[in-house]
């Protein structure tokens, strides 16, 4: 019983406590999935606002022009961030 209690550590849990940039690394990935994620959010918050505008208040385009330009710049955030946080986790073997 006591020995089915104790399981033997990961390759994961033995990273995570001898290297601390292992540790650093990996809040960083998250983070950055978090910015990501908030990013798509508010995209789709902008989204909302220019179709209704569009459909609902029957706005011109030059009245939600800067809407357009927010949700480019965030979706073009939301695109670039996990892309760049994908390997934060991965060691190289050269620094095995």
């Amino acid at each position: 019983m006591l020995a089915a209690a104790r399981r033997a550590p990961t390759p994961e849990r033995r990273l995570l406590a001898h290297v601390p940039a292992a540790r650093r690394l990996l809040w960083l990935a998250v983070g950055a999935g978090v910015v990501g994620a908030g990013c798509v959010v508010a995209a789709a918050w902008l989204l909302s606002l220019v179709v209704g505008a569009v459909v609902v208040e029957g706005r011109p385009p030059d009245n939600y022009a800067a809407l357009m330009a927010g949700l480019g710049i965030l979706s073009t955030a939301a695109t670039t961030i996990p892309s760049h946080s994908g390997g934060l986790g991965r060691v190289s073997k050269g620094n095995r």
